[in-house]
């Protein structure tokens, strides 16, 4: 039962929190990371498992709860990720270091809230690893995310530029409304849930699963809202990159059509008029 345990635990917690640590560092690393990925995708699975099964041995031998826990698996991250990408290195460190700041601000932020909404003590997670899988959702959906932001916060155009994600959010008047809407919402209902669930203690009657259940899945609403708000503003923009550089071109088409006709009958005047066109679209 205790190595059942132990893989569950792996599996479930431990893979998922060391992949967001790694992925959000490449994350920060930007463009290089999309080679880096490519080229080094086994050695970056290896990576995540090696560290997952390290970080439950040391919260097994207790050193998780002090701080040595999280310095030796920084190092021991850090020196994995140098070996597979040596140009790098100093960014390397610096961005692994913000991914392990951001898991931990968020995994105490999200246990500290289901703790103080629900009757469940720290030593339930530690017995259960349904239990503590179930409480980890909530923590996931934040740092998700963060992660689609820090992923999606350059969106490439087939023209080759790139436009950044908050640009496009706050674009228009209309586009503006919506995402400050959006944030005062989610914002509001955060408050709200939480000022229900942690101070008036509405779910610590209930059955611990279900409180845990109700306290997790109502508090990841809003990050998903958001993460769907992001996705819904990059297609937009996507899509309207498309289908302008479609009218482009069918205007070169039309236009090309119409030259070839002046060419035939010798207008001058409309093949100066079709090629000054022509020239001012070569950059679309």
């Amino acid at each position: 039962m205790a190595l059942i345990s132990l893989l569950l635990r792996v599996v479930l917690i431990s893979i998922p929190e060391q992949a967001f640590i790694v992925l959000f560092a490449l994350g920060l690393l930007g463009k290089e990371s999309k080679l880096l990925l490519k080229t080094n995708r086994i050695s970056l699975v290896v990576v995540i498992i090696c560290q997952s099964v390290l970080s439950n041995l040391i919260r097994m031998l207790g050193f998780s709860s002090s701080i040595i826990g999280p310095i030796f698996l920084f190092f021991e991250l850090s020196l994995l990720l140098v070996v597979i990408e040596r140009r790098n290195a100093k960014k390397i460190l610096v961005y692994t270091f913000i991914s392990i700041l951001v898991i931990m601000i968020t995994e105490y932020a999200c246990v500290n809230i289901i703790l103080y909404s629900t009757s469940i003590k720290i030593s339930d997670f530690d017995s259960n690893v349904l239990l503590a899988f179930v409480a980890t959702l909530l923590e996931r959906s934040l740092q998700f995310l963060l992660l689609y932001l820090v992923i999606s916060r350059k969106i490439k155009l087939t023209n080759g530029k790139e436009k950044n994600i908050l640009e496009v959010l706050i674009s228009s008047p209309k586009k503006r409304r919506v995402t400050t809407l959006s944030i005062i919402l989610n914002i509001a209902f955060l408050i709200v849930t939480g000022k229900v669930f942690m101070f008036e203690k509405i779910l610590s009657n209930l059955p611990m699963i279900s409180a845990i259940i109700v306290c997790t899945f109502s508090l990841c609403m809003p990050f998903m809202s958001l993460i769907l708000l992001v996705y819904f503003a990059k297609q937009n923009c996507i899509n309207n990159d498309a289908y302008v550089n479609l009218l482009v071109w069918e205007m070169k088409c039309r236009a090309e059509s119409i030259l070839e006709e002046a060419k035939k009958t010798n207008n001058q005047d409309i093949r100066d008029t079709v090629n000054s066109i022509l020239m001012s679209m070569e950059g679309t």
